[in-house]
């Protein structure tokens, strides 16, 4: 604990160790192994060590809209996108999602609230119930924040209700919530992205651990906008080049180009593209 009450430089040496053994694992782990089994290992023992003692010092992590900015969650971000071959650009709220996972801010949450019942349990004469009395007494900011978020998390308190199972999916239903308002925003980096991802879950039958590593990395650079369209191109530009004008110079249709325009409409891939429809058509007969 520093002088001023805060867990800051915890967090960080905690970060820091997550990150070498963050390494260590992927060095010894080939680049064509299971999506899923580099998710297990990373919960396994990743996760331990950057959530340590999050019971405690969750309380300064708890905003939603900060959360991306600790830097336990950017570690996390980091791994997501390793996995997935995404550079940095990569929308946080996608590389996420398309992995089926969760920010860490839920197990922190959960450390917290799981802490919590013990305590409520505990004797009255012991040490730790007593120093929770002191908490409530002055209301202090441990105590507060954590009868805040099980307030504003909307977790029933009645005792057939408070069992971790429950508390785990309701925070996940509510940043599944969350996730939907920003995703489905307009004008939004992932306008492409909410036409067909509409569901919180790992994309393990559509294309991770179905197709060659290299192909599937093309398909999530493709599918979270982590490519070099000119419609993700123009965002980087200084100044920042405006929609309207992020213009497909490969073909004559003056349009701009993103995601649905290099797909179906540019001139400059249509061989290709009846090509594959073709091909399409003779192994599926249900597509027109």
């Amino acid at each position: 604990m520093q002088s001023n009450g805060k867990f800051t430089e915890a967090r960080q040496n905690m970060v820091d160790k997550a990150n070498r053994a963050l390494y260590a694992m992927l060095r010894h782990i080939p680049p064509e192994c299971n999506c899923k089994t580099f998710i297990y290992l990373f919960r396994t023992c990743i996760l331990p060590v950057l959530i340590y003692g999050s019971e405690i010092w969750g309380i300064e992590v708890l905003d939603e809209n900060k959360w991306d900015k600790t830097t336990s969650e950017k570690l996390h971000l980091k791994f997501c996108r390793n996995i997935l071959g995404l550079n940095k650009f990569g929308a946080n709220l996608a590389c996420r999602a398309e992995l089926g996972c969760f920010p860490l801010l839920i197990d922190t949450k959960k450390n917290l609230i799981k802490y919590w019942l013990r305590i409520q349990g505990l004797p009255d004469k012991c040490l730790t119930k007593q120093a929770y009395y002191e908490q409530m007494k002055f209301n202090l900011p441990w105590c507060s924040s954590v009868q805040n978020l099980v307030i504003d998390s909307r977790i029933q308190t009645s005792k057939t209700d408070l069992n971790m199972k429950n508390i785990d999916k309701t925070l996940k239903e509510n940043y599944i919530t969350f996730w939907k308002q920003n995703v489905n925003q307009e004008n939004t980096k992932l306008r492409t992205y909410a036409k067909f991802k509409n569901t919180y879950n790992f994309e393990f039958q559509f294309y991770l651990n179905c197709l060659p590593k290299k192909h599937q990395v093309c398909m999530s650079r493709f599918r979270t906008s982590n490519h070099c369209l000119a419609i993700e191109k123009g965002r980087h530009t200084q100044p920042k080049t405006p929609i309207e004008k992020r213009i497909c110079n490969l073909c004559s249709q003056n349009k701009i180009e993103d995601e649905v325009h290099f797909l179906l409409e540019c001139d400059r891939y249509k061989y290709i593209r009846h090509e594959l429809l073709t091909d399409i058509t003779l192994t599926n007969a249900e597509i027109n």
